[in-house]
C-alpha cells in the first residue's frame, strides 16, 4: 500500500474505520467516522507495520 491510500477496514450501520499509512512512517494509522458523531476522529496508531495485523487491531478497536 503506497503512502497516502486510505483502506475502509470495517463498515456498518454505526460508522466505518479506515486505515492508512501516513506520510514518513512505516506503521499502519486508524481513524474511525460513527454516524452519530461528526466528522472523523484523530489518526491514531496500531501499532504494526503488517497490514493483517493493523485490520485485526482497527476491527478490535471499531467493537469497543
Amino acid at each position: 500500500m503506497a503512502n497516502g491510500v486510505t483502506v475502509e477496514v470495517v463498515s456498518d450501520f454505526r460508522g466505518r474505520g479506515v486505515i492508512r499509512r501516513l506520510k514518513g512512517s512505516k506503521n499502519y494509522f486508524m481513524r474511525f467516522r460513527f454516524f452519530e458523531q461528526k466528522g472523523w476522529t484523530p489518526w491514531r496508531k496500531t501499532g504494526t507495520a503488517d497490514l493483517q495485523t493493523a485490520s485485526r487491531v482497527v476491527s478490535d478497536e471499531y467493537q469497543r
